[in-house]
C-alpha cells in the first residue's frame, strides 16, 4: 500500500454487530430493564416489560423464566401457570416445568397436586432441592410433619442455603412443638442466612410459640437493627412492650413508629393493641370495629375483633370473626387459631364440631401435640375419661411432654376421684414449677380429701401467689390472676369452722373480675377443680349453662 493510500484515502468504518449480535443487545437490554423494575418490588411494570418483548420474541427462554418468576412473586399464579404453560408449549416437561408446577400448586393450596409434580422432578432427579422443599411444604400443610421434616432436611443437606426449606423446616418442628432444634435452625437463620432481617422475624415467631416475650423482643429488636424503618417490626416492637408492660420502653417504641410517619392505620393498630394491654377494652374495641386493614394486616385485626367480641359474650360473633380471618388470609393453616377456635366451639356446646375438627388432625398426625391435649380436654367435659387418658398418653415420655400436659393430666385424676395420683402428677412438674405455682391445684385435692391442716397451708401460700401476681401482673393477664383468687375464696369456704357465706361472695366477686377482664370460658370453669365448691352458687351455676 502507498503512503498516499495509507494516509489520504478515506478509512473504512469498522463493521457493525451482525443480526444475532444485535438480537442478544435487544434480550440483555429488556432482561435489565425487567430486572431494574422487580428490584424496585414493581411487579405490574415488570410484567408488562415482559409482555412487551414478548409480543416480538416469543419464544426468548430467559424473559419466558423471569416472566414466571415475577408472576408467581406478585402472586398472579394463575397467570403463572398460563405463563409457564405457553412456555412449554412445543418444549419438552423436564426437571424445571415440574418443580415450577408443585410451585405453583402449593400457593394456590393444592397439596396433593403439589406432592404429585415434586415426585415427577425427583424421579427426574432426586438431588432436586427445590422439589424436596416443595414437596415437604406441601405434607408439612397436609400435618404429615415426620414426611415434611425428612424432606426438608434432605433438602438442607443438598443446599444448605436454600432458606426458604429451613424456614419450613422450622414451621414443622414448631408444630410438633420439638422448640429446642426449631430455636437452633431460627438462629442459625437469623445470623447466617441471606436474609438475616427475615431470619430474626422467624426467630421471634418461635420465641412467641413458647411464650419467651423477651428473648422475642430481643429479636424484634435485631431486626430494627437491619431495617430500623421497617413499619411491621416497629409495630411489634409496641405490640411486646405494651403485653409485657415496660411502659418507658413503649414509649419509646411508640415515638420511634410514629417517626417513621407510617399510614394512620398503623398508629390507631398501635393504640389499640396498647388499650388491649392496659385493660381498656371498651376503648379498644371501638378501635378495633372502626378498622378498614390492608390486606397484609387482615387476619390480625379480624383475631383482635374476635377476642373482643368473645370478651364481651358475643360467642357466636366470635366465631363467625375468627373464621373470615381465617379464610381471608390465603396462607391459613390447619392450626391457626386452633385453641381459641375449639374453646368457643365447646363453650358454644358444638362438641361434635369441634370434636371433628380436632380428629380430623388427629387422623394425620395421632401425637400432634396441640389438638391431643384439645381433646382431652373436650373428652374430660363430656365425662370420658378413658378416652381423655388414653389420648394424653400419646404424649407420654416424648420430648414435648410440657407443663401444661401435667395440669391435663391432674384434672384427669381429679376427676376420675385419683387423688394420689393427681398429687403424683403435680410432683412430677417441680422440675421446671417452684412449688408455690401448684399450691392451689394441692389444696382442690386436701379440701376433697377433708386434710384440712394441708389445705390451709396450700391455700395460704396460694392466696400469696395471687395477690403479687395481681400487684405485679400485666393488666391483659388479670383474668387468670382474678380467677385464681376466686378459687383461693372458693376452697377456704369449704373449711371448717369458717364463713363460707362470705368466703363463696367474695369468690364470685372475682369471678366476676375476670369476667371483666375478658374470661367468657365459663364451661371450663365449671370444670376447675379449685372452683368446684361454686358449683353450690346460683349465679355461677347459670353463668356456666348448668
Amino acid at each position: 500500500m502507498s503512503l498516499f493510500s495509507r494516509f489520504f484515502e478515506k478509512k473504512k468504518e469498522p463493521p457493525g454487530p451482525s443480526a444475532d449480535e444485535q438480537a442478544e443487545q435487544a434480550e440483555l437490554a429488556a432482561i435489565d430493564a425487567i430486572r431494574r423494575a422487580a428490584e424496585k418490588d414493581d411487579w405490574e411494570r415488570a410484567a408488562k416489560a415482559c409482555e412487551e418483548v414478548l409480543a416480538k420474541l416469543p419464544n426468548l427462554r430467559s424473559v419466558q423464566d423471569i416472566q414466571f418468576d415475577i408472576l408467581m412473586r406478585s402472586k398472579n399464579y394463575d397467570e403463572a401457570l398460563e405463563a409457564l404453560e405457553r412456555a412449554y408449549g412445543n418444549r419438552p416437561k423436564g426437571l424445571n416445568y415440574y418443580v415450577n408446577r408443585s410451585w405453583i400448586a402449593t400457593e394456590r393450596r393444592e397439596f396433593e397436586s403439589a406432592i404429585e409434580f415434586a415426585d415427577k422432578a425427583l424421579e427426574l432427579d432426586q438431588r432436586q432441592a427445590m422439589a424436596l422443599n416443595n414437596r415437604g411444604y406441601a405434607l408439612l400443610c397436609l400435618c404429615r410433619f415426620d414426611e415434611a421434616i425428612r424432606d426438608l432436611n434432605r433438602a438442607l443437606g443438598i443446599n444448605s442455603g436454600l432458606d426458604i426449606a429451613r424456614r419450613n423446616l422450622i414451621a414443622a418442628l414448631g408444630q410438633i412443638e420439638d422448640f429446642e432444634k426449631a430455636e437452633y435452625e431460627a438462629h442459625r437463620l437469623a445470623t447466617k442466612g441471606a436474609d438475616r432481617f427475615l431470619g430474626y422475624g422467624v426467630l421471634k415467631h418461635v420465641y412467641l410459640m413458647q411464650n419467651k416475650r423477651g428473648l422475642a423482643l430481643q429479636a424484634v429488636r435485631n431486626s430494627l437493627e437491619i431495617k430500623s424503618r421497617d413499619v411491621s417490626t416497629a409495630l411489634d416492637q409496641v405490640f411486646l412492650c405494651g403485653v409485657m408492660g415496660l411502659h418507658t420502653e413503649c414509649k419509646d417504641a411508640v415515638r420511634h413508629l410514629r417517626s417513621l410517619q407510617p399510614e394512620p392505620f398503623y398508629l390507631d393498630l398501635a393504640d389499640a393493641a396498647l388499650r388491649d394491654s392496659a385493660g381498656d377494652w371498651l376503648s379498644a374495641s371501638a378501635l378495633w370495629s372502626k378498622m378498614d386493614p390492608p390486606t397484609s394486616r387482615i387476619e390480625t385485626v379480624a383475631h383482635s375483633k374476635a377476642l373482643h367480641a368473645a370478651a364481651n359474650g358475643r360467642l357466636e360473633e366470635a366465631l363467625k370473626l375468627l373464621g373470615e380471618a381465617t379464610g381471608n388470609w390465603k396462607r391459613s393453616e390447619p392450626w391457626d387459631h386452633l385453641a381459641f377456635r375449639c374453646s368457643l366451639l365447646m363453650e358454644l356446646r358444638q362438641d361434635s364440631t369441634a370434636g371433628q375438627l380436632l380428629d380430623d388432625l388427629l387422623q394425620r398426625w395421632p401425637s400432634y401435640p396441640l389438638p391431643v391435649r384439645l381433646r382431652a380436654r373436650l373428652a374430660i367435659q363430656q365425662g370420658n375419661l378413658d378416652e381423655a387418658r388414653a389420648l394424653m398418653k400419646r404424649l407420654e415420655g416424648s420430648r414435648i411432654a410440657r407443663d401444661h400436659d401435667h395440669y391435663i393430666q391432674y384434672a384427669l385424676e381429679f376427676h376420675a376421684a385419683q387423688f394420689d395420683a393427681a398429687l403424683e402428677v403435680l410432683g412430677k412438674s417441680t422440675g421446671y414449677l417452684p412449688p408455690s405455682e401448684n399450691s392451689l391445684y394441692r389444696a382442690a385435692v386436701h379440701v376433697h380429701r377433708e386434710d384440712w391442716d394441708l389445705a390451709r397451708t396450700d391455700l395460704e401460700t396460694a392466696l400469696q401467689v395471687g395477690t403479687r401476681a395481681l400487684q405485679a401482673g400485666r393488666r391483659a393477664a388479670m383474668g387468670d390472676h382474678w380467677q385464681w383468687l376466686a378459687g383461693c375464696h372458693a376452697l377456704t369456704a369449704q373449711l371448717p369452722h369458717g364463713d363460707k357465706e362470705a368466703e363463696l361472695a367474695k369468690a364470685m366477686e372475682f369471678y366476676r373480675l375476670s369476667m371483666r377482664a375478658g374470661y367468657y370460658s365459663h364451661r371450663s370453669a365449671w370444670f376447675q377443680p379449685w372452683l368446684f365448691p361454686l358449683r353450690g352458687v346460683e349465679e355461677f351455676r347459670q353463668l356456666c349453662g348448668q
